[in-house]
């Protein structure tokens, strides 16, 4: 299919009360439960949701003790690329729709099931041991900059809009000479940590999980690239579709979106 806004259209919005993390007899019941007798659901996720993926684990799973979720952190291009691949899953939660599309057109994710999960906007960054001072993107031309760092912007979810940024503030060529290009924003925060990079364009979200200080100096105007949207997917084969749909409803609940809030995330407005 061709019409992103139908594959990417969001599911019929849900209640929240089934989705409340539990205590005594869940845990009860859970203490009773062997991992090999638990639904084992296989989650791939795009990296930079690493910052809020310990609590939507422990909070699902707490209020669903049948269910153990599997979760596996890549970039959505690495992602999309297993799957194609033959790698077995049961949901997905990417970064944008750029490498969502092709998975729904290969008959891998359920039509209907994408959703939009989350936000986020990015940042003109620096280690926080840096002198430099940035306010606005065009800083980066300053000779003080030697380079910048940009996350793969073939494969990763993040390079795609940092490209899109600088292009259309006339700024891609003209950094061509800086542009020091990284894997993923993994990569991509420990180099800016490690000196290899001055400056660097990433989510507001990178630094949540970085054990040393990243400072976000200036935001990149919004309008400079298309909205960064997070989907959440369930696959055709799953076993587990009830399941999934409980946990596509938690991630847009109030606890799941207060997890993304809280980790440097926008949520959406989703009522």
């Amino acid at each position: 299919m061709s019409d992103r806004r139908t594959l990417l259209k969001a599911a019929v919005p849900v209640g929240l009360a089934a989705i409340t993390a539990a205590c005594g007899p869940l845990d009860k019941a859970r203490s009773l439960l062997t991992p090999d007798d638990r639904e084992q659901v296989a989650v791939l996720a795009d990296a930079s949701l690493a910052p809020v993926f310990p609590a939507f684990k422990a909070d699902f799973e707490r209020a669903n003790p049948h269910v153990l979720l599997s979760v596996s952190l890549l970039s959505s291009g690495a992602i999309m690329k297993t799957i194609l691949g033959g790698k077995r899953f049961d949901a997905v939660l990417l970064a944008g729709d750029t490498f969502a599309v092709p998975l729904v057109d290969a008959g891998h994710i359920k039509i209907g099931t994408m959703r939009p999960i989350a936000s986020n906007w990015l940042v003109i960054a620096t280690a926080g041991s840096s002198t430099l001072e940035l306010q606005t993107p065009q800083d980066l031309l300053h000779d003080t900059v030697r380079r910048i760092g940009v996350a793969d912007w073939e494969q990763s979810s993040l390079g795609i809009y940092s490209r899109q940024a600088l292009e259309n503030l006339d700024m891609w060529e003209v950094l061509a000479a800086k542009r020091a290009k990284s894997k993923d924003e993994r990569e991509l925060t420990e180099r800016l940590l490690g000196g290899k990079v001055d400056a660097a364009l990433l989510y507001s979200s990178s630094g949540s999980t970085a054990e040393e200080v990243i400072n976000s100096q200036a935001p990149v105007p919004e309008h400079s690239h298309r909205p960064i949207i997070y989907y959440a997917g369930t696959a055709r084969e799953t076993k587990y579709p009830i399941t999934l749909s409980q946990f596509s409803n938690y991630l847009i609940s109030q606890w799941g979106q207060r997890h993304f809030a809280d980790a440097g995330y926008r949520m959406l407005n989703l009522r």
